[in-house]
């Protein structure tokens, strides 16, 4: 009654009609806003879906070729120590060649004769002995001759004995050498796709970092998408309540103004039966009726 009061110069039924209204339109685009942003949650919630399944994709990209690069590292590690180990014993080749060269150059100045010569001049010598009779001093001499150049000989023997050696030696020490050389190409191969390998991984844990701060970012954007959309829920539950209270208004008033209606025109049948009873005319039976609902014939 007080609203209705107050409001003598305008129509209150428009004017809530209007509030009504303007209310309506905002609820509205309210309902619009949510449902963006709900459809924009859910693009962002798979998005985030889908930025966690390839995060852990290249998790396992990573893990994968870290195993791979510590295999190889290990090979690495296995052939250097073989090429180390192959190197020592071409060192200790190369010290036995060198005592060799060493004993050999020290028996050849023992002789002082080529092996040929020292080898004909003791068969000359033998065959001497054997088929021409001296005397006992030049037996002798010839016995002592043919143990110099024998001893000499045994020399030649020796050397021969030591190059064979160092021959096996240093065929060892080629081999050896092959080995290594065919060790270090390996480890070469190995360093480069352990390094290639490295590039790589470098590369995974780049993106896994990228895709951890896109994770946090769709996180963090999800939770401003939720505010506003609880913020647009709350104006909304305000909206519709207002609403409610409108429409409660409105029942009010126009309630109001059927009562207001029908007893202004009961007042103005009362009026009419009135004249009646006083005109002494016969009343209809809904004449009747409201005559004595408002006891006007017991007046009369």
């Amino acid at each position: 009654m007080n609203h209705v009061g107050k409001t003598l110069n305008k129509d209150p039924e428009l004017e809530v009609i209007s509030l009504m209204e303007d209310l309506n339109k905002k609820l509205k685009e309210l309902r619009i806003n949510k449902r963006k942003l709900e459809e924009d949650i859910q693009k962002t919630v798979n998005e985030l879906k889908h930025t966690k399944t390839l995060l852990k994709q290249r998790i396992e990209e990573a893990r994968s070729l870290k195993l791979e690069r510590d295999k190889i590292n290990v090979e690495v590690r296995n052939y250097k120590s073989r090429r180390d180990s192959i190197r020592q014993q071409q060192k200790s080749i190369a010290q036995q060649i060198k005592d060799l060269k060493y004993k050999i150059a020290t028996l050849k100045r023992q002789v002082t004769a080529p092996e040929a010569r020292i080898i004909k001049q003791l068969e000359k010598l033998k065959w001497t002995y054997e088929t021409n009779p001296a005397n006992l001093k030049t037996e002798r001499k010839i016995i002592n001759e043919i143990n110099k150049l024998e001893l000499m000989a045994e020399v030649y023997s020796r050397i021969r004995d030591l190059q064979i050696k160092m021959v096996e030696l240093r065929r060892q020490y080629s081999s050896l050498n092959d080995e290594a050389n065919k060790s270090h190409e390996h480890i070469l191969k190995l360093s480069q796709q352990s390094q290639h390998l490295h590039e790589s991984l470098k590369n995974k844990y780049e993106e896994v970092n990228t895709l951890r701060t896109k994770l946090q970012d769709k996180n963090n954007e999800i939770k401003s998408l939720t505010l506003q959309l609880n913020r647009i829920n709350d104006e909304i539950r305000c909206i519709v309540s207002k609403l409610h209270e409108l429409e409660s208004s409105l029942t009010f008033i126009r309630t109001y103004r059927s009562l207001i209606k029908t007893a202004r025109i009961k007042e103005n049948i009362a009026k009419e039966i009135l004249n009646k009873i006083k005109r002494g005319e016969k009343l209809s039976f809904d004449e009747f009726k409201i005559a004595l609902e408002l006891n006007m014939l017991e007046s009369s």
